[in-house]
């Protein structure tokens, strides 16, 4: 399916999947925060935020897709900040600061080059917060290592094989969940872990998932259906019927 119909679907799940953070109704939220209290709402937007964000986290492993081309922008971005500082303090260019700045122009290339460098950036961001957050314990840099593995596969895997697998979504969830606990966040990885699933479940109708990779079924590598095929009125057709639920679940919060 299209990026925005699984972006879509996420939403949608998140909004179902709400009533999982406590004090979800929209009338208690704006109560609270007309006394100043947003902590419930800051919460339930991230719960959204992340449900979509995890719904399109499968599709990294494509060059093309909605989350490859944010990861990249935001990894360009952090790369010409980081030019800039290393610039300034030094007060001339450096071997440091033109490798930076090479890889950042790299990343506007597009491809398959771009979207291998900025899944490794992403495995270097890990392992930098490995180093510098050891503090937290065992769990988070247990959880740091299993995310860094989980980019530095997915920077070198075909489309719709590891993080299409329940090896991924384990792989995944178990990085942020242990990352994420010792930050008392550990709700907020159920929001990407739901949207990760739907995301496999959507696939699963239009073309299948290798479920079991890297194991094989007989002469199948994934499983599933083909229901819906990738960019046709279908396709659109259940992205707009998500959103359309969305926004009417939404409503009936008010009530």
């Amino acid at each position: 399916m299209l990026g925005k119909t699984h972006m879509a679907t996420g939403l949608l799940a998140s909004i179902v999947t709400l009533p999982m953070v406590d004090t979800v109704h929209l009338k208690v939220w704006f109560s609270q925060a007309s006394r100043g209290n947003f902590v419930n709402l800051e919460i339930a937007a991230l719960w959204i935020g992340l449900g979509v964000v995890g719904s399109i986290l499968p599709d990294l492993d494509e060059f093309h897709s909605i989350g490859t081309r944010k990861v990249e922008a935001v990894v360009r971005t952090i790369l010409l900040l980081f030019f800039l500082f290393l610039t300034e303090q030094h007060g001339r260019f450096n071997t440091l600061s033109l490798i930076v700045l090479i890889v950042g122009v790299l990343t506007l290339m597009g491809g398959e080059i771009a979207r291998k460098i900025s899944m490794l950036m992403l495995a270097l961001g890990c392992i930098v917060l490995l180093i510098m957050d050891a503090k937290y314990g065992t769990n988070f840099l247990s959880g740091m290592v299993l995310l860094t593995v989980w980019s530095i596969i997915t920077a070198f895997v075909a489309h719709r094989t590891f993080t299409h697998s329940l090896l991924g979504l384990l792989v995944l969830g178990a990085g942020l969940g242990m990352a994420l606990t010792p930050l008392h966040l550990l709700l907020l990885t159920y929001a990407v872990v739901i949207g990760y699933i739907v995301h496999l479940l959507a696939d699963a109708v239009s073309g299948g998932v290798p479920v079991f990779w890297p194991l094989r079924l007989g002469k199948h590598t994934r499983l599933g259906i083909r229901l819906v095929k990738s960019g046709s009125a279908m396709d659109h057709t259940v992205g707009l019927a998500s959103l359309i639920l969305t926004v009417v679940l939404a409503a009936g919060y008010f009530h």
